[in-house]
């Protein structure tokens, strides 16, 4: 290998030797600036998602007291619910409404529309303070129908 440099000419030499450290400089970029920069533009991106969720979330707050929903007890809650579910396109649908000892609602569907479901428990935040504390909705055998179990506060 020694006689093959020393049998190159100088000009050869200069070449071989930008070309090692071009090589070079191309392998750092390749293996650790583009893979930094990229981890970067990640970050900077999800930072700024979060940032725009956290304002959108903090905004829905704000407009939260600004609604005029109606503050109801635990007892008339249970009774607005019990009322709202006979009420509407729900009823033919059997639950199971139980109210905790902690206050809590307790709302079982074993099989109701998803949308039917969906949309009478958006009208119904909208006209009454409520928080949801879980919500499970499962998959049915029937197409189109889901089991719900709901805790609302």
């Amino acid at each position: 290998m020694k006689e093959k440099w020393d049998n190159l000419n100088e000009r050869e030499k200069i070449l071989l030797a930008l070309m090692l450290l071009i090589s070079s400089i191309y392998l750092f970029y390749c293996l650790l600036i583009a893979p930094l920069h990229s981890l970067l533009l990640k970050r900077s991106q999800s930072l700024q998602e979060k940032t725009q969720t956290l304002l959108l979330m903090q905004q829905a707050q704000q407009q939260q007291g600004h609604l005029g929903r109606k503050q109801l007890s635990s007892n008339q809650l249970l009774t607005a619910i019990a009322t709202e579910l006979n009420t509407n396109a729900l009823k033919t649908f059997s639950h199971h409404l139980q109210q905790s000892h902690q206050g809590e609602i307790q709302l079982h569907f074993k099989e109701v529309p998803y949308l039917i479901f969906s949309e009478w428990l958006w009208d119904f935040s909208h006209h009454y303070a409520i928080n949801i504390k879980q919500l499970l909705v499962e998959e049915t055998p029937t197409t189109g129908l889901v089991s719900i179990n709901a805790t609302l506060h």
